[in-house]
């Protein structure tokens, strides 16, 4: 009975030990990707790891960084920069 509990230990302290190597390389992924703050490196998480620790941020992120690019360029279209230059006739 002993043998048999020891192999049971030892056995979900290896599976512990390997499951978490994964984990680690998630985890990795996710504060580069924070660091970044970019929309690709937030979708490239997300397609390397799809149920990954971070999902639910990176597509908050994602989210955000949209919306924060999109109102930069509202703002720069209001003040004149990115529209087409006016043609003066004589």
């Amino acid at each position: 009975m002993k043998k048999l509990f020891l192999f049971f230990a030892v056995f979900l302290c290896s599976a512990l030990l390997f499951a978490e190597t994964g984990d680690v390389q998630d985890i990795n992924a996710c504060e580069y990707a924070r660091k970044a703050k970019e929309i690709s490196v937030w979708k490239s998480y997300l397609k390397a790891y799809p149920e990954g620790a971070c999902k639910f941020e990176a597509k908050n992120e994602i989210k955000k960084l949209k919306k924060l690019n999109s109102e930069q360029k509202g703002e720069e279209d209001s003040a004149g920069i990115n529209k087409k230059p006016v043609k003066y006739y004589r």
